[in-house]
């Protein structure tokens, strides 16, 4: 085959840059068409692997960040509840500082109470304690008078609050509310603000024995009787009284009248 020959017509001529690019391409192509045809194969098979691969890996990715924004949300939310929540704790701290100090201003205050309460009681208790004094023993010879015959100017004494050793019993001591003696007998009184079965009983079983704390009247052969008090008396404890053979005393309009049943005959010792 004849050789082709390129014949310049014209030595001045000068190929535009086009033309001088577009034989550059011409150049390359020429040059890398055969790495291409002889790598196609390679690249095919890789192109065929890969594809599936980052197909499955964008998939994921996606997943894993649709993950992070579900978890974004939540820590959002999580947030704005403990914000909430420290809130709340901040607000119920101040109601709990205020509880505390209402507590304590009614601490104060309850302690004041008692403190007038307690004096108040002990007022009471000191003018209940003079219930012996001030309406049982002024209303003791009227009972002697009324009840056993004896006037006046025969009451040989009238004693409150008396207390007595045992004369043979060391350490054994007793002491009585009120003691009325006259006309052969004494009066062993004894006197609750408020009287009841078991002080009742309790009484009872202990007066036989006034005979030894009281010698002076028993030598002389006098007749105990056991009489037993109160500002308010119930009729049942007063029946109680009667079969143990107790006079019974309660209030009424003379200070302090005999509630025993009509025709009652006392117990003596």
């Amino acid at each position: 085959m004849p050789r082709a020959t390129l014949t310049v017509a014209d030595e001045s001529y000068q190929p535009s840059a086009a033309a001088r690019c577009g034989g550059g391409f011409l150049l390359i192509a020429w040059s890398v068409s055969p790495v291409v045809l002889r790598i196609r194969p390679a690249l095919a098979y890789y192109l065929h692997i890969i594809s599936p691969v980052s197909a499955e890996l964008e998939a994921r990715v996606e997943t894993l960040e649709e993950l992070m924004a579900d978890t974004l949300r939540i820590v959002r939310a999580t947030s704005l509840q403990v914000d909430r929540l420290a809130r709340e704790m901040s607000a119920f701290k101040d109601e709990m500082s205020a509880f505390k100090e209402e507590m304590r201003a009614f601490k104060e205050e309850t302690r004041a109470s008692r403190k007038e309460m307690n004096k108040r009681w002990g007022d009471l208790s000191a003018s209940l304690g003079m219930l012996v004094e001030n309406i049982v023993a002024p209303s003791v010879p009227r009972v002697l008078r009324e009840v056993f015959g004896c006037p006046d100017e025969e009451i040989e004494s009238l004693l409150v609050r008396l207390k007595r050793k045992h004369p043979s019993r060391r350490g054994y001591n007793r002491e009585f509310d009120a003691i009325a003696a006259g006309c052969g007998y004494v009066l062993i009184v004894e006197s609750k603000t408020q009287l009841d079965t078991d002080a009742v009983g309790e009484f009872a079983e202990r007066l036989p024995e006034a005979k030894e704390f009281l010698p002076e009247f028993a030598e002389r052969g006098y007749r105990f009787v056991g009489v037993v008090a109160g500002l308010y008396v119930d009729p049942s404890v007063v029946t109680f009284a009667e079969r143990r053979g107790l006079m019974v005393l309660g209030t009424g309009e003379d200070l302090m009248e005999v509630l025993n049943s009509p025709g009652f005959v006392p117990r003596t010792y």
